[in-house]
């Protein structure tokens, strides 16, 4: 009768070659750690994905594929055999792989690694806002309407809910007209980099910002400014929106 079982360790996405001898050695004193002491020894790694075939002692067998088995269970797991499954999560996910033990054709461990930033994603949350833009357009027959915002400075578009129909109405004065203040509450995410993004925004006031248009402004300086100055500023300013 055989005195001896395999237990596998498979790294599946890369080839052995992909890897450095110390990385390949780091893998291996972190399998180690998982497996324990019980008499086993590296049988072979094999061609492939980067197979570690592990002799395990028959008599030792059934404690080594529990210790494997239970090493993510926070109930039951061995220290070292949970901080050695820690190890290798960490260590797959850098290196963008997955892992798994066996023995035969049975899965007694899977390992996944960490999406990179899951503990960063912060909301959705709901904090009042204020932006300025222009109205581009209006849309909804039902209680719910959107606008069509251009934000100024950025001409960056993006949607506004509307649930005051009055609200609604008043937007018509300003579409594609002037640049208003727009306020409301807008409902936030941080994603996993680290950025901030708008998921809505729902409008519940506008104010005007009195803008002075161009044509108020030429009046104004006039006075100040003969025909040509006048006419060669309107040129420059011309020139630099473009």
């Amino acid at each position: 009768m055989d005195n001896k079982r395999t237990v596998t360790f498979r790294l599946k996405g890369k080839f052995p070659s992909d890897f450095s001898i110390e990385r390949i050695a780091q893998y291996l004193r972190a399998v180690s750690a998982l497996v324990g002491d019980d008499g086993v020894r590296l049988q072979k790694i094999g061609r492939g994905s980067v197979n570690f075939a592990l002799e395990v002692p028959a008599a030792n067998y059934p404690a080594v594929v529990y210790r494997v088995g239970q090493a993510k269970n926070p109930q039951l797991a061995d220290p070292k055999a949970a901080r050695a499954a820690v190890e290798l999560e960490t260590m797959i996910s850098a290196d963008q792989v997955t892992a798994e033990v066996l023995t035969g054709r049975t899965k007694i461990l899977q390992l996944f690694g960490y999406r990179i930033g899951d503990a960063a994603r912060i909301g959705p949350i709901a904090q009042s806002v204020s932006v300025r833009g222009r109205i581009l357009g209006l849309e909804g027959k039902d209680r719910t309407k959107h606008a069509r915002v251009e934000e100024y400075g950025t001409q960056r578009e993006f949607s506004a809910e509307i649930v005051d129909e009055g609200l609604a109405n008043r937007l018509k004065d300003y579409l594609w007209g002037e640049v208003i203040e727009l306020k409301g509450t807008a409902r936030l995410i941080r994603t996993a980099e680290g950025r901030w993004e708008t998921k809505s925004f729902r409008l519940e006031a506008i104010a005007e910002l009195g803008l002075a248009r161009f044509s108020e402004v030429a009046a104004s300086l006039r006075g100040e400014m003969n025909e040509d100055a006048l006419t060669e500023l309107a040129r420059q300013l011309v020139r630099g929106r473009h």
